[in-house]
């Protein structure tokens, strides 16, 4: 994970998450997801403690719960999405 402080967003690996052509499910490129934390995103420990996006680390593994289901693809307009809940591990 890549923190953003100026755009408070997270940069999240997602090339597993992303609709591709079976013909591009070989390609070793990674693939960036966008995640914009507002005011509303929950942040938290694995054990339920409320962070703030202050907390989080560069490095850190996360998992992001989004604030709808969202199709993601190669288009980097998919890849731009906001965070219902951010849980740190």
């Amino acid at each position: 994970m890549t923190i953003d402080s100026e755009d408070h967003s997270v940069l999240v690996g997602c090339t597993d998450d992303l609709h591709l052509k079976e013909e591009d499910k070989h390609n070793l490129i990674q693939y960036l997801c966008t995640v914009k934390i507002s005011e509303e995103t929950i942040i938290k420990a694995k054990t339920g403690e409320r962070l703030s996006f202050s907390n989080l680390n560069e490095g850190q593994l996360v998992k992001v719960i989004l604030t709808r289901p969202q199709e993601v693809n190669k288009n980097q307009e998919t890849r731009v999405m906001t965070a219902k809940e951010i849980i740190a591990y």
